[in-house]
């Protein structure tokens, strides 16, 4: 895909684990004291929200950067 669409957006899930142990993989809970605001796009309930479960470790590109 060379273009984005301007209404949509494009989505993508890599999950990663070794090949000993495939049906482990790593999980990790949200530092509240980050600027989630800035760096997530959070607001403070969410980040309470999500700082109470296990999620995988992520991120995500400003439109144009490079992965």
């Amino acid at each position: 895909m060379s273009e984005i669409h301007q209404a949509g957006s494009v989505s993508a899930l890599v999950v990663l684990s070794k090949t000993d142990r495939p049906n482990k993989v790593l999980m990790g809970k949200i530092n509240q004291t980050a600027l989630w605001d800035h760096i997530g796009g959070l607001d403070s309930g969410r980040v309470e929200r999500h700082s109470k479960e296990w999620m995988l470790p992520s991120s995500h590109l400003i439109l144009g950067e490079d992965p």
